[in-house]
């Protein structure tokens, strides 16, 4: 293999992981987003823990709102944002 050939085949292989990490910032950007919109619905939000299911807290609501909204921010493209 020559020298243009190994260059060109490095381009591929960075190319082929740049869109693995775009793929996977869309679905975490998307997750983000419908997570936000159920928070800010002001739906009761139930979870499970050690096998019961219990409502969270409203301090516990604002956590994960924060927690969403900087994946949202890390995540989501400005131009694409709802």
């Amino acid at each position: 293999m020559n020298e243009q050939q190994a260059e060109n085949a490095q381009s591929r292989q960075v190319s082929a992981v740049e869109e693995a990490r775009q793929k996977q910032r869309a679905a975490n950007c998307e997750t983000a987003r419908n997570n936000l919109s159920l928070i800010r619905s002001g739906s009761r939000i139930k979870m499970e823990e050690n096998g019961e299911e219990r409502y969270l807290t409203p301090e516990e609501i604002a956590e994960k709102r924060a927690q969403f909204e900087e994946i949202a921010e890390n995540n989501c493209d400005a131009d694409s944002e709802q």
